[in-house]
């Protein structure tokens, strides 16, 4: 399946204030918009979500017991794509999010864990818009089972 067509319908390579790439979890890009992601970059993001650490969340109420999943190396690390080197904010339940300066990265698990998007964006667009079209995304790509 080519999925080059898949992520510049979802993220248009005109608007040059988000990069975007479907990565395996062998840091191969399957496809991108307007940037391109080293296979390194690529393999340490996936290394990042392979040192997982699951925590019980506080049970009130006697019902079911449920699960955080955090990534502690994101915040020892950072996320690093190319020369900019993002401070992880968010690292938990298959969401990555950092920050440096007025520009952000976003990556997203998929949900059968055979790689995630990463997407970054600069001071011109606001994180909001870009999580809206990444979860838009990431929904589509659960209903082809990825």
């Amino acid at each position: 399946m080519a999925w080059d067509p898949h992520v510049q319908l979802n993220f248009p390579p005109t608007d040059a204030r988000w990069h975007v790439a479907l990565v395996g979890n062998d840091g191969v890009t399957w496809g991108s918009t307007n940037f391109t992601l080293s296979q390194q970059d690529g393999a340490n993001i996936a290394a990042i979500f392979a040192a997982e650490e699951r925590q019980a969340e506080l049970n009130v109420g006697g019902g079911a017991q449920t699960y955080i999943t955090r990534y502690p190396k994101a915040f020892q690390t950072g996320i690093v794509i190319g020369d900019k080197k993002y401070m992880a904010s968010t690292a938990e339940n298959g969401a990555l999010y950092g920050r440096k300066g007025a520009d952000g990265v976003c990556v997203l698990r998929l949900s059968g864990g055979t790689g995630f998007v990463v997407a970054t964006h600069d001071a011109g667009l606001h994180p909001i818009l870009l999580n809206q079209h990444l979860g838009e995304f990431i929904d589509y790509l659960k209903k082809m089972g990825y």
